[in-house]
């Protein structure tokens, strides 16, 4: 018989630094993206919404949106480029804005 799961620690204190920081540097990014880059990332990754929901949100075409999230995905590379390392264990939809 296997034994007990276990429910997950609690991170550690430079854990909970490094995400803290990781949190702030993704918020002051998006921030500075223009607003229609900004909710075209948000509804893909922090919605989920596919392409064709997005453009009808955003009231434009999936082309438009695929474009919009290909130049937001540039803006971020370079603010969040030190936290690629990370996005394994990040949370919060940051995994794929950092390719």
């Amino acid at each position: 018989m296997p034994p007990p799961e276990r429910p997950d620690p609690e991170p550690s204190a430079p854990q909970t630094v490094i995400r803290t920081e990781r949190d702030i540097a993704i918020r002051r990014a998006l921030e500075a993206l223009p607003p229609a880059q900004r909710m075209a990332v948000v509804l893909r990754y922090y919605e989920d919404l596919d392409y064709r929901a997005i453009a009808g949100a955003m009231d434009t075409t999936e082309k438009a949106v695929e474009r919009l999230l290909a130049r937001a995905r540039a803006a971020l590379k370079g603010p969040l480029g030190q936290f690629r390392a990370d996005q394994a264990t990040s949370s919060g939809g940051f995994g794929p804005l950092a390719r």
